[in-house]
């Protein structure tokens, strides 16, 4: 992006973030609608070059048709409380990775399911209002590339877990029946994903797994560097064992992991996601750090801290 466009997106942004308070009830009554539907799975707004600012309208209105031709689906799956530079370097490193030959579309995917700990959370309306937000500013940045015109869906789901997810975005019948999910985690995500003990009622446990593999899904993983970006040690051992799947030793094997399963892991790394936590973000807006805020977040979402009180109470 140009200086001069740079500058006339900062100009306007006071109007975005304005624009978008007043959707604030219609966005509360939307998650209320859809908990009370008892769905597993809705998509609620469509950021592309064919929506108005802010693009939420446009998630009833959009052409059924164009959704259903997208053959990769990239699923970056949050409590996004609040979004950060460091689930936006998640989704545009992912992004950097698509060929132009390919139909894709990314879902930013929001859980209503996720019980916060420790910490007041910020309204779900205030989350999807930043949401939005997040998603302008990654369009935004991403418009001197090849993957500029990627449509942005913003969803809702009930499910809790990943092997409960990708189902319900499937049976929702939004996209393709051959469209394949690509999850984008978190290294410590991906220990969990794999953890035996979230799939007791499996027998071998990891065998909950074989839906989401044998549909072709796919997971990239972010690997976590410490803030100063340079704790080889730590990345060494990451990576090894993200290597050492492919083997899928004796003990792996009794729990139901294939080793086949290892082609469809990818790891990925970004500098500029290293030192950047949701925590340290809220406890920087609840000290009204806002220099901080400024370098962990984009600046959509900066905007909508600064001016709404969310974080007011220490985490």
């Amino acid at each position: 992006m140009g200086d001069a466009e740079s500058d006339s997106y900062s100009v306007n942004m006071k109007a975005r973030v304005g624009q978008l308070a007043r959707l604030l009830p219609t966005l509360e009554s939307s998650v209320q609608t859809f908990v009370n539907s008892k769905s597993n799975f809705t998509r609620i707004a469509t950021n592309d070059s064919q929506s108005p600012w802010p693009g939420f309208a446009s998630g009833e209105t959009r052409s059924q048709e164009q959704i259903q031709n997208a053959r990769k689906l990239f699923i970056l799956d949050s409590s996004y409380n609040p979004p950060s530079k460091a689930h936006a370097a998640l989704a545009l490193s992912a992004l950097h990775s698509v060929s132009s030959t390919e139909s894709t579309r990314l879902l930013l995917l929001f859980g209503v399911s996720n019980a916060d700990k420790g910490f007041k959370p910020a309204a779900f309306h205030h989350r999807l209002a930043m949401m939005i937000l997040f998603a302008q500013d990654l369009r935004e940045r991403s418009k001197n590339f090849e993957f500029a015109d990627i449509p942005i869906d913003i969803g809702l789901t009930s499910a809790a877990y990943y092997t409960d997810k990708s189902p319900a975005i499937s049976e929702s019948g939004v996209y393709a029946d051959e469209c394949t999910h690509v999850h984008m985690i978190g290294y410590d995500t991906l220990i969990r994903f794999l953890n035996p003990k979230y799939y007791e009622k499996f027998d071998p446990p990891l065998s909950a797994l074989d839906p989401y593999f044998d549909a072709g899904h796919q997971i990239r993983v972010l690997l976590r560097a410490n803030e100063d970006g340079n704790d080889e040690q730590e990345l060494k051992a990451q990576k090894a064992y993200i290597t050492k799947l492919a083997v899928a030793d004796s003990t792996s094997r009794e729990l139901g992991f294939k080793r086949e399963w290892a082609q469809q892991i990818v790891s990925m790394e970004d500098i500029h996601a290293a030192g950047i936590s949701s925590t340290r973000i809220r406890e920087a807006v609840f000290l009204h750090k806002w220099e901080a805020v400024e370098r962990l977040v984009t600046p959509g979402v900066f905007a909508w801290l600064h001016q709404h009180h969310i974080y007011d109470e220490p985490t």
